[in-house]
């Protein structure tokens, strides 16, 4: 589907939006990635969700540290986002 748009067979294309940016990133013809926010016409369309790291049940040790990293780290964790391309709205 991102092939279609970059190749102009296709407008635009709805998908998921770390893998729309990732493809945007290194397509060889500009490309944006916008999110769909008019929720209500666009509803069957709409993938934001958080991207998340989960534990086994009871595991709260691990939960603690794991959310410290995420804290502790959080400048590398935006730049390799911002590397591979997965919007930040």
């Amino acid at each position: 589907m991102l092939d279609a748009v970059a190749a102009g067979d296709i407008d635009l294309a709805a998908a998921w939006g770390p893998r729309a940016g990732w493809y945007a990133k290194r397509a060889e013809v500009p490309l944006r990635v916008e999110p769909i926010t008019d929720t209500w016409e666009y509803l069957p369309q709409v993938f934001q969700f958080a991207i998340a790291m989960g534990v086994r049940k009871g595991d709260d040790d691990t939960k603690a540290r794991l959310d410290e990293v995420i804290v502790e780290r959080r400048d590398e964790i935006d730049a390799l986002l911002e590397e591979y391309g997965v919007p930040i709205f």
